[in-house]
């Protein structure tokens, strides 16, 4: 047990409850508002990619605070990055097969199609054969 009184901590005042900056302000104000102009054409381009590919995507604000001593007592450099993690395209691919160690277009186990040989067949319509019952039809300019 120890000795020391415990002291109880000092009610926050009005003025001191909550954050002490305004986070979107201070975006706004970085680099003259490129920074903000820069991150809301990213969230386009991911929302677009996203509904474009049905996949997943991201976005990583990065804010670094570096103190600035050299410059002033209070002053602070602040370097930001938006970083955009896109969703990724299925890329395109060619089937190939592997022939004693090289590559080749054709499957080595299928016999080659010759299609550089055109063969022309004549197809003619079926005749057409009238319902059963139905008398038939006078061809034009005979007499009955």
């Amino acid at each position: 047990m120890s000795n020391k009184p415990q002291s109880t901590p000092a009610t926050p005042a009005a003025a001191d409850v909550g954050p002490k900056n305004n986070a979107l302000a201070a975006l706004a104000r970085l680099d003259d508002g490129m920074f903000a102009f820069n991150f809301s054409t990213q969230l386009d381009a991911l929302i677009a990619a996203v509904q474009e590919q049905g996949k997943k995507g991201s976005i990583t604000v990065k804010i670094d605070v570096v103190p600035q001593p050299n410059f002033a007592p209070n002053a602070v450099k602040i370097i930001h990055d938006v970083v955009p993690k896109l969703p990724r395209r299925t890329p395109p691919f060619s089937m190939n097969f592997i022939k004693d160690g090289r590559l080749v277009g054709e499957d080595p186990r299928q016999q080659p199609l010759n299609f550089s040989e055109k063969k022309t067949v004549a197809i003619s319509p079926p005749p057409v054969q009238e319902p059963a019952g139905t008398p038939a039809t006078p061809a034009a300019g005979a007499q009955a």
